[in-house]
C-alpha cells in the first residue's frame, strides 16, 4: 500500500515539478522501486535513528544490572545527539559525517586528537568479528582532533571517560558498525527531515474531515 502510493504521488508530481531526488524512511519495496527508477534516493535521519533507537532500548531492557542500564541510556542520548550533531556539522560530506560520527568512539575515552590517515579499527578498540568489513578499512582521512578542541561555541564533555574494553562501549560500537548503518551515514542529510511532514500530519489529522 505505501509503495502504491508512492508511485501514486510521484506520477502526479513529476508533471508539475522536476525532482532531483527523494528522501524516504528506508521502507524496503519503496527503496527498491526508486533504485530501479535510478531515482537519487536519500534516507530521513529521522526515522533511520528511530529504528537505532529502538534497537538501543532492546539492548538496555537486556541488561541485569540497573546501573548498567541507567549508564547504558545515558551513553545511548549522547551517541544519538552526536549523530544529528555529525550530520549538521558535515553539511553533506558523507566521508566527513562518518568520521564525525566514529569519532564519538575516542571522545568518550578522552581522546580528543589523533593521527590522520589512520584506521577505525587502528584507533578504536573493537572485536573484528563483530565489526563489519567496511568499518575495518575506512581511515580518519579529514578529522583528526575533536570539534571542540577549534570551535569555542561547541561544548566540551564533562563526562567520565568510558573504557573501551567496557560492555557498554563495546555493545554500542557493534551496532553501529554495521555494513547497513555506515551505508545509511551516506545517504542522511539533516535539512531532508520528514518528521515535519509527520507533525504536520499528526495534527491536521485531528481536525480534517475524513474522505
Amino acid at each position: 500500500m505505501e509503495l502504491e502510493g508512492v508511485k501514486r504521488c510521484l506520477s502526479s508530481l513529476e508533471s508539475e515539478v522536476t525532482m532531483n531526488g527523494d528522501t524516504v524512511d528506508k521502507h524496503n519495496q519503496v527503496v527498491s522501486f526508486l533504485q530501479s527508477e535510478n531515482k537519487d534516493v536519500r534516507f530521513d535521519p529521522w526515522h533511520r535513528l528511530k529504528a537505532l533507537k529502538k534497537d538501543l532500548r532492546c539492548l538496555i531492557k537486556s541488561l541485569d544490572n540497573e546501573e548498567d542500564k541507567q549508564n547504558m541510556t545515558e551513553l545511548s542520548k549522547r551517541f544519538i545527539i552526536h549523530v544529528y550533531a555529525s550530520l549538521e556539522k558535515s553539511n553533506g560530506d558523507a566521508k566527513l559525517c562518518q568520521e564525525l560520527v566514529f569519532s564519538f568512539f575516542l571522545h568518550v575515552q578522552g581522546i580528543h586528537q589523533w593521527p590522520r590517515k589512520r584506521k577505525y579499527i587502528e584507533l578504536i578498540l573493537a572485536n573484528e568479528k563483530k565489526v563489519c568489513p567496511r568499518f575495518k578499512k575506512e581511515k580518519f582521512e579529514t578529522l583528526n582532533e575533536c570539534r571542540h578542541i577549534t570551535e569555542a561555541t561547541h561544548p566540551d564533555s564533562n563526562h567520565e571517560p568510558i573504557a573501551a574494553e567496557s560492555k557498554l562501549y563495546q555493545t554500542i560500537l557493534e551496532l553501529v558498525a554495521k555494513t547497513a548503518f555506515m551505508n545509511d551515514l551516506g545517504k542522511m542529510r539533516i535539512d531532508k527531515m520528514t518528521s515535519y511532514v509527520e507533525n504536520f500530519h499528526s495534527v491536521a489529522i485531528l481536525y480534517r474531515t475524513a474522505c
